[in-house]
């Protein structure tokens, strides 16, 4: 019924909040220089998690949704400190 829409919607509006800066981030990272061997296989966990998160959302699989946020937040950490790290010359 209805809840079982507005968690769809949630799940969607989730996807669409992570996914661009995670995206933005990746690009900055590889435009660097510092892409390297780790990115392509992270970009997919976080992808993976996306998934997850997204069954989990629909209650098909509890444990997806706090999959999909760890991986996310852990992707974007590991982003954000590479960037930073790089910016500084320390990379």
């Amino acid at each position: 019924g209805n809840d079982h829409m507005m968690r769809r919607m949630r799940a969607q509006a989730n996807f669409i909040e992570q996914t661009p800066l995670t995206l933005l981030l990746v690009a900055a990272v590889e435009l660097a220089g510092q892409g390297g061997q780790w990115l392509a296989p992270a970009a997919g966990v976080f992808m993976l998690g996306r998934i997850a998160h997204a069954f989990g959302m629909e209650g098909n699989f509890k444990a997806g949704r706090p999959i999909g946020m760890l991986t996310a937040m852990l992707f974007q950490l590991a982003l954000v400190v590479v960037a930073v790290l790089t910016s500084l010359g320390k990379l």
